[in-house]
């Protein structure tokens, strides 16, 4: 059970090993977090994470079986905070400025810790399964759901071709995102506005082939 789940769920109180586990989860939490900031990902390993959460290399294991996957325990949760990105259309604005302001969401979310987001995203297609690294496969495949049905709509409105299948549209524009936000990642993670900037060329070609 993540932290998240049991603020969640109020109506039923935690038994004791829920509350070890759940006391356990925050301790490794912390550990990975602060020693990921102090030293660096890279120069982290289990071991110091295990010793400085105060469990055993083994409990550690039960939560994740390596680093990527405490990369990912820190990161579900703030994820999660975000608010739908594809859903305030505004008339007076054109669809690549529509999307930059949708993506500069996620912009600013990666860069309020960039040391550790550009391990994140780089590593986000290699992920070892577990119950964080599928939250956050989850968040981003939601994402692609709004974004998929921002495209519907804009094709309802005229404003993207009906003749464009809505599920390419949207795996495209991602995937355009997705190229850009991890090279920014890689190289000025503090420029939130320049990496918008750069993201907003490649979107404004691919828009072309969108219209009516």
């Amino acid at each position: 059970m993540s932290e998240a789940q049991a603020i969640n769920d109020v109506s039923k109180p935690l038994g004791k090993r829920d509350s070890n586990k759940l006391a356990k989860e925050k301790a490794i939490h912390a550990a990975a977090e602060r020693l990921f900031l102090e030293k660096g990902y890279d120069a982290t390993t289990l071991r110091e994470i295990a010793k400085t959460a105060g469990v055993g290399f083994g409990t550690l294991f039960a939560y994740s079986q390596d680093k990527a996957g405490l990369l990912a325990m820190i990161f579900v949760d703030r994820l999660e905070t975000l608010p739908p990105l594809f859903h305030d259309m505004r008339s007076e604005e054109t669809l690549e400025e529509m999307l930059i302001r949708a993506f500069g969401h996620l912009y600013s979310f990666w860069a309020s810790v960039p040391s550790l987001s550009y391990h994140v995203l780089e590593q986000m297609e290699f992920f070892q399964a577990n119950p964080y690294v599928d939250r956050i496969v989850e968040r981003r495949a939601s994402a692609q759901a709004e974004l998929r049905d921002w495209v519907i709509a804009m094709q309802g409105r005229g404003s993207i071709s009906n003749k464009l299948d809505a599920a390419d549209v949207s795996a495209t524009l991602f995937a355009i995102y997705t190229s850009a936000v991890r090279k920014w990642s890689a190289t000025t993670p503090e420029d939130v506005v320049g990496g918008l900037s750069s993201l907003h060329r490649l979107l404004k070609i691919a828009v072309r082939g969108l219209r009516c």
